[in-house]
């Protein structure tokens, strides 16, 4: 459970976090062609999930303190600006963790993924510049040359997650939780709405608002049906239980929603309670954002196109999710995410 939770925390977090001050980046290094910085379509790739394989397997016998501190030497210090700066400030100032507790416990718990860990990872260095040529073909003008790639054993934080750094998009994929949670065989989806969060980024102003992290989930999602529109509920990481639970007390939740559109979340206690499978509340099903805003972008995207909403910024989004919701709070009955047809100008 543990994993899974920090799998959807954390690449809300991301946006919240996403102007805050970083350090500098890695530099380039030299190692094989299982780890190292690379370039690849004129993306800038820095691989360290190869060589987390061979660090586990080298320090096995070691004890737990002696494993963390190599970690950090090993692997962690080859790529600082995810490690340090985003997976280890997460779990510091989100979590409240012990750091070194939690790379033990991950380090532990390796075993039991590592089969499909490795499927994972060989797929992903054939299959990446077929996906993002993919994207590419529907979004032409996506910058792949100011995104920085992390390929990387993510200590559970996410399956996939963009951040802005010094000005360029930091965006990593977490083998070890694509390997626990993309249990399905089509994988498309799940690319499309992460590479669509790094296009995203490189048009919209992050903010820390509660309708933005609503935006922007809301319209990956509905970016990743629209070029996929057979995709299961799985495929898009909205399953058939989250829509059903949501659906119950939708005519309760939309108000609540409408409420707090605008609300400065620092704190982050929404996010908490509308995106985080940890979130206890005994009205709000876990994770319900993310199928709450899948419905206001649909609504939206019956007047517009997907290339204008991208461009979008508060003075727009606000009052256009508002009447979403107004809109569904008048519907007697909600259809399971409908395939929407895909305009891109």
């Amino acid at each position: 459970m543990y994993l899974r939770a920090m799998c959807l925390t954390l690449s809300t977090w991301l946006f919240a976090t996403a102007t805050a001050p970083q350090s500098a980046r890695a530099e380039d290094s030299s190692s094989a062609t299982s780890s190292g910085v690379r370039s690849s379509e004129s993306l800038r790739i820095t691989d360290v999930a190869g060589e987390f394989i061979s660090f586990w397997d080298k320090t096995k016998n070691l004890p737990d303190q002696e494993r963390v501190k190599l970690f950090m030497i090993e692997i962690a210090s080859k790529a600082p600006d995810l490690y340090e700066n985003t997976l280890f400030s997460y779990c510091r100032n989100v979590l409240h963790a012990d750091l070194n507790k939690r790379i033990a416990e991950q380090l532990t718990a390796f075993p039991m993924i590592r089969n499909r860990y490795e499927q994972v990872y060989a797929e992903l260095s054939k299959s990446m510049t077929h996906y993002l040529n993919r994207f590419k073909g529907h979004f032409s003008d996506f910058r792949s040359d100011d995104v920085d790639v992390y390929i990387a054993h993510s200590l559970g934080g996410a399956n996939g997650a963009a951040n802005l750094v010094h000005n360029r998009t930091l965006f990593y994929l977490g083998v070890d939780m694509i390997a626990i949670h993309n249990d399905y065989s089509n994988q498309e989806p799940f690319f499309d709405h992460e590479f669509f969060h790094v296009y995203h980024i490189q048009k919209y102003k992050l903010n820390n608002h509660f309708y933005s992290q609503l935006w922007m989930e809301g319209l990956a999602t509905y970016v990743a049906k629209d070029l996929n529109p057979e995709a299961t509920n799985a495929e898009l990481m909205m399953n058939d239980d989250l829509i059903a639970r949501t659906n119950k007390v939708l005519p309760q939740l939309i108000p609540e929603v409408a409420n707090n559109l605008e609300t400065l979340d620092t704190d982050g206690k929404l996010r908490f309670k509308y995106f985080n499978i940890e979130s206890k509340d005994n009205k709000i099903p876990p994770r319900a954002g993310y199928y709450i805003g899948y419905l206001i972008l649909q609504q939206i995207a019956k007047n517009t196109t997907i290339a204008e909403m991208t461009e979008w910024q508060e003075e727009k989004i606000v009052p256009a999710m508002r009447n979403a919701l107004k809109t569904l709070a008048r519907t007697n009955q909600i259809d399971l995410l409908p395939s929407p047809t895909f305009q891109l100008k």
